[in-house]
This record gives C-alpha cells, structure tokens and sequence, in this order.
C-alpha cells in the first residue's frame, strides 16, 4: 500500500492494531518521521474508543527507505519540470486530446499533478455484458496516469447499476434481473482484467518497465454498499448536503421536464457515486476521479459530498486538512462519435463491443480502418500508447500516400492488440493485407505465416484467447460426479482428467466466501467469489446454483464458463450434446449403427433382394468401427452376448481387454484360464484361494485381481450387464 506521499492517505498506515512496532521504527528513524508526518499511536496515549482496522501488513524500515527515496526522484523530477527540463503530465495530457471539462482551475490541476504522485479512478457500470469503443477513451488517461507512476483504479458499479445514471437520459433505465446484473459484472471483470494486461504488454513496447510504485486495481462498489448500514451514510451527509444544489443540475431539470420524471434512487446517484469516492480515498488516497462528458454533473456533486463526508468524519485519526493536495477533483473526457457525430453506446445503438465474441478482431480492425482522415490523428493520440513525434510522422506519410492508410493501420493494430492482445491484431492486419492488397510472393509468404503460426497455439489458454464464456448445459447434469461435470461443460478432456484437476485444485466453482460445499447456498450478487472445487457428492452441486438456473465454473485462471441450466425436455429437442454425455460416445454409436446395418441386411436377404452392396458397406463401417477402438480385428469388437458374458463374468480387467482386442492368442489363452471360483462367482472359494495364494507366495497379492460382491451370469439381465461393462471398459 502506498503512503500518502505516493498516494495513500497517512492515516491508513496508523490504523493498526500492532502499532508499537510502527512506534518503534519511527523512534528510531526521526528524519522519516518528520518526511512523512505519520500519527503514530503510542502505548502512552489513551485508546480510542472505535474499531481499528487491521493493518494489512508490516511496516519495515526497508520500505520505508523506498518510500523516502521514490519520494525525492518525485521531487526532483517535479523541480526539473517547473525549470522547463521536461513535460507537466497534465500537459500531456492536453496534448492527446484526453481533456474536456476540469473542475476548478487548469493551473492548479497542472501544479497538482506535479508536486503530487496522485491516485484516480474511472468507474463504469455494467449494464451489459461488454465494453464498448465509448467506454475505451474514458479509461485511457486512467492508463496513462498509470504507465507515467501514479496509483489507478478502475471500478464497475456492481451497486450503481441497479440503480441507474440518468445522466444524459429522459427515460428511466429499464431494470434487468439480477441474474443478468452478475453475469455482466462477471464478464466486464474479466474483460477489464484483459484489457489491464494489455496496457502493459503493449506499453513494453515503447520501452515502458514496471517498477514497485506503479499500482493499479479493479474495484467492485457493490462490496461496501453492501455492507455499509444506510443509517451511517444519511448520518455523515444528510444534514449539510442541500436540494438545492442537487436540483440546479442541467440533467435533473431536463429528465423533470421533458422526460418521465425522476426517481428517488436515480436522485440519489451522484451521492452513491461520492460515496464511492470517499471509499477509495480511504482505501487507496484516490483524490482524482475520471469520466466522459456526460459525467460532468455526477463530479461536482461528487466533490462537494466528497468534503461534507470528510468534514463530518468521527474518527480523529483520519482528519485531513483541506488543500491542494488533499482536495478532491476531477475532469472529463471527450465522448467519442462516430461519423455522424453521434455518441457511441448501447442507448444509441452504435456500439462497437470490445468483447472478441461480440465483434471480432478482424471487424474491430476493419471499422477502425475506415476512419476518416482528419479524425485518424486526434484518434491515435486518444487510444493508442503511440508517442506523439511518431504520430505526427504517420500522418506526414499518410499524406504522401493516403492509399496506403498507414495511419488507420497503425490505429487498428494498435486498438486491436489492446483489447484482443498482440496475436488477435497481427492476424488481423495480416488478413485485411492479404484480401485488400496485391502484394509480392515473399510478403504474402510472411503474412500467412503469422496467421499459421496463430493456428498452433489455439490450444495455449490466456488472457486473450480464452474461450467462449456462455454456454448452455441440460438440468440433470448436476445429478453428476465433478469429473463429467467439468467434461461436460469443456473445462476437462475426460471423466477422469476432471477428477484429478479437482484433485490438483485447479477447478473453481462460484460460491459464497467461506462456505463448504455442503453448505454453499448461491452467491453474493455484489461478489464474484471462488470455491475450489472437491471431489464431492453429486448432491452437493445443487448448492452452487445461482438464482436457481446458472453455475459459474473456472479452470485455471483465464478458462471460465457461465453455465446456463435448462430443462431435459428442451435439450433432448434441440439434437444438442455435450461432452461425456451418455449414450454419445463413437463406441456406441459405431455399435447402434453397425446393429441397424445387419438388421437391414437380414430383412433384404429375406426378401430376396440384392445385398452385395450392403455387405461391402457393412464391412467398411466394421472396419471403421475398428480403427475407432484401435484394435486391428473387427470381429472382436462386438462379440456374441454369450461369448461376451462369459468372459467378462469375472476375469480381470486386463484379461477381458486382452480378450476382447484378439490380442491373446489360443496358446495363451489355454495356458492363462480363467479360475473356476471366476467363471462361478463363488466368492467364498475366490476368498480362500486368494489366502493360499497369499501364503505360497506373498508377492503374488499385488497381482491378484480386487474382489467384489459375486454376481451369477444367467439370463438376459445378466448379459445387459456384462454388455455394458464391456463397452465401459473399451
């Protein structure tokens, strides 16, 4: 965690149950007691009456050390800076374009983003399952702040979305089911955590190196609103914050007079939308909070709540004086539109999703190619990590040869690689070249390497190649062991390979924190938590249902599938299958259809007719049926019920697969019988031989066969069994 003077507020690191520790380091080091101003509690003075947080971890004076010197290169690099020796990063800022509206004074932001390594956060809600284009601007000087050393957080509203921003609107947002709401802010977490990821691969690129004071996070607001009683909030702001400021708004007057009025809760967003605010102070020192245009509104109440809440605070030891580096502030973004000057959203309808499964890479790069020409520039200084001095080359050689788009094609790859990664946006550019261009022999050769080169790895699971979360799955899947269960929805090749990744801990379950699976009920709709996954009872698996129709499962870290349960009924008409499902497997149907086949062959023999031709065709599907099981003789394969009953009456496993594939001949077979106790299933004789057997030689115990309940092969019953033990065991 970072000290305020890196971007957490001081306080946070008093707040420790273990302070003497703290007390004592300081003792022993005035200078950077004095450097950092920390309220240290001491044992001498008298005890608080609230609960401490727990410290979240020690405090050496080796850190320490590195807070003290990372503080002086800031100092250092901000006195360069005021010399005219370098860039003001707001000014950087200003120069790509990423700065619409301010909150108080340019100047002062200049000054402050200087003297101060400040925290700030962008915040989006999920209201649907993927980003868009839209939202990618708002985050980009949250990605710069980042790349450039100061602490950035992005935040999905998993308690704002059921609510509803009504800025910008008329119409209140149409509530969804909650159902809906967590499968969103599952997909956008794991789309944010992509594209985070992405921000530093490409940033390596431009000789960017990650050092231990860059820090970054996704937050959740629904894991406070949740628990924070509303008594304690209405305490801390209801008596200073007026109506009047609040009613003043632009977008409250319009949506009271021209739209369907406004609700209660939709009043109160800017206010949740504070809160969230201040939890981040508290958290991380997050003193600059980031948005489109349209959130303008939403962060100047943000602000003034922001100061009541901070006035009003209970506990002494957290006080912060009001300043310019302790104030709270905020800007905008320009909102980015489409050709017609439209806004991009999923209100408008326009959205160009960030999701591969939504718009893929080679439509992504195919839209962001047809961008017009005067807009190219503003655009790679907006969403790409491209240095300014290189941009305005592109756009020089654009201008020589405007053909070619070499600054459309240098935005895509780049938008691309950001959010689907670096092999998405090479496959990308390499197809769009190979379709669009007339290219020499040796360049084509190279660009359908890399599209080869990204067929090899389709079975490497990360980030970026994920597969499809959504997926739909029949009821009574959850009647099965976990082994089919993660077969059946992919996470697992086989049966068995599913029992030994539950095994391993590598297979995770959505459930509730904290819970055995025994008494796992849901999961938290502000929460997305993890349970790993056991060998358990199959009755077990109907407590991690959610909402009574989905299960989240996960392999890994990047294999996850959003399970959707629908009725048998309905699976059973949709023709579909899933893995491992019974009754699906090559075996048995090369076996059902060999069966038809002779069926059909013996009704045209009785009829007269011609079967030449069916022979040959069931000769081939035999030998078909063959090289399936591997073996080089059909005629083993399905073997006559009898015959196969009496050897799989009792022989060990390895006998019966030995028998079965023809691969022990007469000879052996003659020399190797089955035991008389085997063929009867008499398990008192098999129990005394064994014994016999025991005491002759005690080494031949590990080679005897387990022995279990003994079973009489008699009629029909019998030969089902023996018939569907077989084909289990090929």
């Amino acid at each position: 965690m970072y000290p305020r003077a890196v971007g957490l507020p001081a306080a946070r690191i008093a707040q420790s149950s273990r302070t003497s520790l703290l007390a004592r380091q300081h003792h022993h080091h005035p200078a950077l007691l004095s450097k950092y101003s920390l309220p240290i509690l001491s044992s001498r003075q008298p005890q608080i009456q609230h609960q401490v947080q727990p410290q979240r971890r020690w405090v050496t004076t080796k850190y320490l050390a590195k807070v003290a010197l990372a503080n002086e290169e800031w100092a250092a690099q901000a006195r360069k800076i005021e010399q005219g020796e370098g860039q003001y990063f707001w000014d950087f800022l200003e120069e790509r374009k990423l700065i619409s509206d301010v909150t108080g004074s340019r100047e002062q932001m200049r000054k402050l983003f200087n003297l101060k390594r400040v925290a700030a956060y962008t915040g989006v809600d999920p209201t649907a399952d993927s980003l868009h284009l839209g939202h990618l601007i708002a985050f980009m000087p949250t990605f710069q702040m980042y790349l450039h050393g100061y602490p950035a957080f992005t935040v999905l509203g998993g308690a704002t979305a059921k609510v509803g921003d009504p800025s910008g609107r008329l119409t209140t947002r149409e509530q969804e089911s909650s159902e809906m709401y967590r499968n969103n802010l599952f997909k956008i977490h794991y789309q944010m955590k992509q594209i985070w990821i992405n921000v530093e691969e490409l940033a390596r690129k431009y000789d960017w190196k990650r050092e231990w004071h860059h820090k970054r996070g996704i937050e959740n607001n629904g894991v406070w609103w949740n628990k924070q009683p509303l008594f304690d909030i209405i305490k801390r702001i209801g008596t200073e914050l007026r109506m009047g400021p609040l009613l003043s708004r632009d977008t409250v007057k319009k949506k009271m007079s021209e739209g369907d009025g406004l609700s209660v809760s939709e009043f109160l967003y800017p206010v949740m939308q504070a809160w969230d605010w201040w939890q981040l102070w508290e958290k991380y020192g997050v003193q600059v909070q980031i948005g489109g245009s349209d959130q303008y509104g939403n962060i100047i109440t943000g602000i003034d709540t922001f100061k009541i809440i901070r006035k009003n605070e209970p506990d002494p030891q957290k006080k912060v004086s009001p300043g310019l580096l302790s104030d709270p502030v905020g800007f905008t973004v320009p909102l980015l539109t489409n050709a017609k000057g439209q806004k991009f959203g999923k209100s408008a309808g326009n959205a160009i999703w960030l999701d591969q499964f939504k718009t893929n890479s080679h439509d992504l790069y195919a839209y962001l190619l047809k961008q017009p020409d005067d807009k190219v520039s503003d655009l790679l200084k907006q969403l790409t990590f491209v240095p300014t001095k290189e941009i305005d080359t592109l756009c020089e050689q654009h201008l020589e040869n405007p053909s070619e788009r070499v600054a459309q094609h240098r935005l895509a790859h780049e938008v691309v690689w950001l959010c689907h990664g670096q092999q998405s946006a090479n496959v990308a550019r390499a197809r769009n070249l190979l379709v669009h261009r007339n290219l020499p022999a040796e360049e084509r050769a190279k660009l359908e390497m890399i599209i080869d080169k990204s067929k090899e790895t389709l079975d490497q699971v990360d980030v970026n190649s994920r597969p499809q979360m959504d997926m739909q799955l029949p009821r009574s899947v959850m009647t099965l062991a976990v082994g089919r269960l993660l077969q059946a929805a992919g996470l697992a090749t086989s049966a068995s390979d599913g029992h030994r990744l539950a095994s391993a801990g590598g297979a995770y379950i959505g459930g509730k924190p904290g819970q055995k699976a025994n008494e796992n009920s849901d999961m938290p709709e502000y929460q997305v938590h993890w349970t790993p996954i056991k060998n358990w009872l199959p009755d077990f698996n109907e407590n991690f249902l959610i909402d009574g129709k989905y299960i989240y499962l996960r392999k890994g870290k990047h294999t996850v599938r959003i399970v959707e349960l629908v009725p048998d009924k309905s699976w059973d008409e949709s023709g579909r299958e899933y893995p491992g499902q019974e009754g699906t497997g090559e075996l048995r149907k090369l076996r059902t259809a060999l069966k038809r086949a002779e069926r059909d062959v013996d009704a045209k023999k009785r009829k007269g007719l011609d079967i030449q031709s069916d022979l040959e065709a069931l000769e081939e599907q035999g030998r078909v049926a063959a090289a399936v099981a591997g073996e080089e003789r059909s005629g083993m394969l399905f073997p006559d019920d009898n015959e196969r009953a009496a050897r799989v009456s009792g022989l060990h496993h390895r006998t019966i697969r030995k028998l079965a594939r023809g691969t022990m001949d007469d000879a052996e077979q003659k020399e190797n019988p089955p035991p008389h106790w085997m063929q009867r299933g008499n398990l008192k004789d098999a129990r005394r031989e064994v014994r016999a057997n025991r005491r002759a030689e005690p080494g031949m115990a590990r080679s005897l066969p387990r022995l279990g309940p003994a079973r009489p092969w008699k009629g029909s019953s019998a030969r089902r069994t023996a018939n569907a033990g077989f084909i289990r065991k090929l």
